[in-house]
C-alpha cells in the first residue's frame, strides 16, 4: 500500500509539472490578488504553482518525518526484545541448574535408599538367599 501511495504522489506531481509547463504563458498572466489590507497585481498562477510545491514539500517531510519515527521506534523496541530475551535465557539456565541439582539430590537420595536396601536382601542369614 506504500507503494502505490509513493507511486500515486510522484505521478500526481509530474501531472503539475507538466501542466505548469504547458500552461506557462497563462500562469504568467498578471491577476489582481486582494490580500484584506493590500491589493496587488502578481501572476496568480506562478503563486498557485508556489504554494502547492510548497504544499508538496511539507507532505514529503512529514512522511519522511513519520518514517524516521518508525524506523527509531523499531529500533527500541528490537532493543528491548533482545534484552528481554537475554534475561530470559539467564533466567531460564538458572531455573534448569536448579531444576538439575534438585533432580540429582533426589536420585542421589534414591540411589542411597536402594543401596541400604540392597545389603538386606542379599544377607546369608536368610534361608531364602541362594
Amino acid at each position: 500500500m506504500q507503494r502505490f501511495a509513493n507511486w500515486l504522489l510522484w505521478i500526481v506531481v509530474m501531472v503539475i509539472v507538466v501542466l505548469s509547463v504547458l500552461n506557462w504563458n497563462t500562469l504568467m498572466t498578471p491577476a489582481p490578488i486582494e490580500l484584506m489590507v493590500l491589493r496587488i497585481e502578481a501572476p496568480l498562477g506562478v503563486i498557485m504553482v508556489g504554494l502547492t510545491g510548497v504544499l508538496i514539500l511539507l507532505f514529503f517531510v512529514a512522511t519522511l518525518r513519520n518514517q524516521i519515527s518508525t524506523l527509531l521506534e523499531s529500533n527500541r523496541l528490537n532493543k528491548e526484545i533482545r534484552r528481554l530475551q537475554s534475561a530470559e535465557e539467564g533466567t531460564l539456565s538458572r531455573e534448569l541448574a536448579t531444576l538439575r541439582e534438585q533432580m540429582q539430590a533426589r536420585f542421589d537420595r534414591i540411589d542411597a535408599r536402594l543401596d541400604a536396601a540392597r545389603p538386606v536382601a542379599l544377607t546369608p542369614d536368610r534361608p531364602d538367599a541362594p
